[in-house]
C-alpha cells in the first residue's frame, strides 16, 4: 500500500486519535515558531551595539539602534479608563460570552466567544535620556512591555448594550460579560529600545521593506531583556519538542493498529 494511503488510512482509524494527534501538531508548529521567533530577536539584540542617544540623529535613516535610558515625555496623554498620564495606552472594552450547545450525541459543550466592542491605542510624543542627551522616540509601531493598570466589570452595561448592539453581537445568551481593560505606559522609567534610525534623526518602526522588522520597547535592561527572551526561546522549544514527539508517536500507533 503506497506511503499517503497508509497514513490516510491509519488517521482515519480513530477519530478521536487524529484529533490528539492534529492538536499535538498544532501546539507543537506554535511552540517552535514561537521559539524560532525568539531566538531571531535574540539574535538580533546580540549584533546590534548599544549607541548612545546624542549620537543617533547622526546615524543614516534606516540603521537600527539600541539606546537604553530614562523615557522623557513632555506632553503625556491621559489614559482613557484610568486617567493615569502615560506615554502610551491602549483602552479596550470586551464583551466575553459563555453559552452551551448540544453535539451529535446530545451531550453539552461549552462554547465561548469574545468581542472586542470598543479599541483606542494613542501614543504621546517622547524622548530617550541618557548621560549624553536625549533622542526623539516614536512609539507608533512598537512591541511595547506595557502593563496592564485597570480590568474591571462593566457594572449594567450588558443589560444597556442589548438596546444599541445586540442584534450585532448577540447579547442574551447563557453568560455574558462586558469588561474594561487598559494597558498603558508611564514615563521617567528606565528603558530599552530596539529600532530603526528615521529620517529627522528619531528612533521608530522599520521602514516599509526593512529585513530586520524589529521594534521594541522593553521596561528590562538589555540584559534582563536578552536573558528573558532566551528562557522562553528555550521553553517554546522543549514544548514544541514534547508536542511533535508526542504528535508523532500517536500517529505510529495508529498507523500499527490500521495495519
Amino acid at each position: 500500500m503506497p506511503f499517503a494511503q497508509k497514513a490516510l488510512a491509519a488517521l482515519s482509524w480513530s477519530t478521536g486519535l487524529t484529533a490528539a494527534i492534529l492538536i499535538a501538531l498544532a501546539i507543537a508548529i506554535f511552540f517552535l515558531w514561537y521559539a524560532f521567533q525568539e531566538r531571531r530577536e535574540l539574535r538580533l539584540m546580540k549584533s546590534v551595539k548599544m549607541s548612545r542617544a546624542a549620537d543617533v540623529a547622526a546615524l543614516a535613516p534606516g540603521t537600527l539602534v539600541e539606546v537604553q535610558g530614562t523615557l522623557r515625555c513632555a506632553t503625556p496623554l491621559r489614559a482613557e479608563f484610568s486617567g493615569k498620564p502615560s506615554a502610551y495606552f491602549r483602552a479596550e472594552t470586551i464583551k466575553s460570552e459563555t453559552w452551551y450547545e448540544s453535539d451529535s450525541d446530545g451531550k453539552k459543550q461549552q462554547k465561548n466567544s469574545e468581542t472586542k466592542l470598543h479599541s483606542n491605542v494613542q501614543f504621546a510624543p517622547c524622548e530617550v535620556e541618557d548621560d549624553s542627551g536625549r533622542v526623539a522616540l516614536d512609539l507608533t509601531g512598537a512591541a511595547i512591555d506595557e502593563a496592564e493598570v485597570l480590568r474591571e466589570l462593566v457594572d449594567g452595561e450588558v443589560k444597556a448594550l442589548s438596546g444599541l448592539v445586540g442584534a450585532v453581537v448577540g447579547i442574551g445568551r447563557d453568560n455574558t460579560t462586558v469588561t474594561r481593560v487598559e494597558h498603558n505606559l508611564g514615563f521617567d522609567i528606565p528603558i530599552y529600545v530596539l529600532g530603526e534610525v528615521q529620517p529627522g534623526g528619531r528612533i521608530g518602526a522599520p521602514a516599509k521593506g526593512s529585513a530586520t522588522k524589529a521594534f521594541i520597547v522593553s521596561l528590562k535592561s538589555e540584559e534582563e531583556r536578552s536573558r528573558h527572551v532566551a528562557e522562553m526561546s528555550q521553553f517554546g522549544m522543549q514544548v514544541g519538542s514534547v508536542s511533535l514527539a508526542i504528535s508523532i508517536l500517536l500517529f505510529c500507533f495508529a498507523w500499527y493498529k490500521a495495519s
